[in-house]
């Protein structure tokens, strides 16, 4: 039986932050490996995304996404959210 399991920004964040979490990686990789579905709300990804242009960590905004088959982004996206996320993480 396939799980669903969605993440939230605490989860993102590891992921995303320049001391990457393994553990967190190794947990995800694991559920996407044992046929589970790993939801990513948009509004996460661009609530991580703001905190990291914010917090002057544009590495870790520079990280590719993962590939569409790992996560699957869930919709209430809206173009002007990177641009807004740019914005309010002080970046233009």
């Amino acid at each position: 039986m396939t799980r669903v399991v969605v993440l939230d920004t605490g989860s993102l964040g590891m992921i995303a932050h320049p001391k990457k979490n393994p553990a967190v990686g190794a947990w995800i990789r694991n559920l996407v490996l044992n046929g589970n579905k790993v939801v990513v709300p948009e509004i996460a990804d661009y609530e991580v995304r703001r905190e990291l242009l914010r917090a002057k960590m544009s590495k870790s905004v520079q990280t590719p996404r993962p590939p569409e088959n790992y996560f699957v982004l869930s919709s209430a996206h809206h173009p002007s959210h990177d641009k807004g996320s740019r914005v309010l993480g002080g970046r233009t």
